[in-house]
This record gives structure tokens, C-alpha cells and sequence, in this order.
């Protein structure tokens, strides 16, 4: 879905180079988030803090797409 949506949003002049960014904060999300996890339940002793911390980033995230416009076309 993800190529979809920047071809879609940004058209695809420079789709390798948005996707790639896109994919390469991905992939230091994922790298980070299960030491933070465990940082944080060490810390904590409790998953509460860091399940609410993504819980709260995924409401964020989901505002965020809402707030994109609406397209009827790609653009190119």
C-alpha cells in the first residue's frame, strides 16, 4: 500500500528516493523499538509506559493520515 500512496500523494519523479526514506524510518523504528521496550520495562518493571507511548503514536499517525487530502488522480 505504502508505494500506492506516494505514487499517489507525490507522484513518481522521485518515488524511489520518498519510499526509501519512508522505509528507512521504518526499519529504525523497528531496530529501536524492542531495546527502548525493554529499557523502559527494566526501568519500570511494566509494558504499561511503552504500550501507551505507541498507543498514543499510532493516534498521531491516524490523525495525521486524516488529514491528507483527497485526490481523485495520481499525479505525475
Amino acid at each position: 500500500m505504502w508505494p500506492a500512496v506516494v505514487g499517489r500523494y507525490f507522484g513518481i519523479a522521485y518515488m524511489g528516493t520518498i519510499f526509501g526514506v519512508i522505509l528507512l524510518g521504518a526499519n529504525v523504528g523497528a531496530a529501536l523499538g524492542s531495546p527502548l521496550g525493554g529499557i523502559v520495562f527494566d526501568a519500570t518493571n511494566s509494558y504499561f509506559v511503552a504500550l501507551l507511548v505507541c498507543a498514543i503514536a499510532m493516534v498521531i499517525a491516524l490523525l495525521l493520515s486524516l488529514s491528507l487530502p483527497v485526490t481523485r488522480k495520481p499525479q505525475t
